[in-house]
């Protein structure tokens, strides 16, 4: 196996999203987080 040299790594073109793209994103996954949240909470007064 071959290490990755440092001029593969500088000529690499990585692409984010820009902003509002990544606010979305964000704004997706807090949702998805909160779900959980609230389905966990269900279920820890279920098995009580």
């Amino acid at each position: 196996m071959q290490n990755i040299s440092s001029e593969i790594v500088y000529r690499t073109i990585l692409f984010r999203p820009i902003l509002k793209e990544q606010q979305k994103t964000a704004t997706y996954l807090s949702a998805i987080d909160d779900k959980t949240e609230n389905v966990h909470q269900q279920i820890k007064k279920t098995s009580v």
